[in-house]
């Protein structure tokens, strides 16, 4: 389940830089998170698209279903975890996928444990989903 949430956002990134650009992979962990950061230089979302992006069937692309952002979100929810993603027009999108090491026990979902999301100038880019 992990593998195709990783193919669908590293697809999307792809497809979303049709002209090139950068595509960077990041990964970290601490006590009890394991995160995964996937960043593209492509055109970014605009703040109507960032509040629909996990609508079913919301899609910006001819061809798309609007069902693989929607899937990635339940398959990461189902293992316990949390996606956040940041995008402004112009700038590219990151999505950042946090996963506990372990069944998190009640005292380690205190946000003191969890890792620190990246907040940007513009509070209206980043968005915890």
């Amino acid at each position: 389940q992990m593998k195709q949430v990783l193919v669908n956002l590293i697809k999307n990134a792809i497809q979303a830089m049709a002209n090139g650009g950068r595509l960077l992979l990041k990964t970290n962990q601490n006590v009890h998170w394991i995160w995964v950061c996937i960043s593209d230089t492509g055109p970014g979302m605009s703040q109507a698209q960032l509040k629909n992006l996990f609508t079913p069937f919301f899609t910006t692309r001819e061809k798309g279903s609007g069902l693989g952002l929607m899937i990635v979100q339940r398959i990461v929810r189902a293992h316990k975890g949390r996606i956040e993603v940041e995008s402004q027009p112009g700038r590219g999108t990151e999505f950042r996928i946090f996963l506990p090491l372990q069944e998190p026990e009640p005292h380690l979902l205190n946000p003191v444990n969890d890792p620190e999301p990246r907040k940007t100038g513009n509070p209206e880019a980043h968005q915890e989903l």
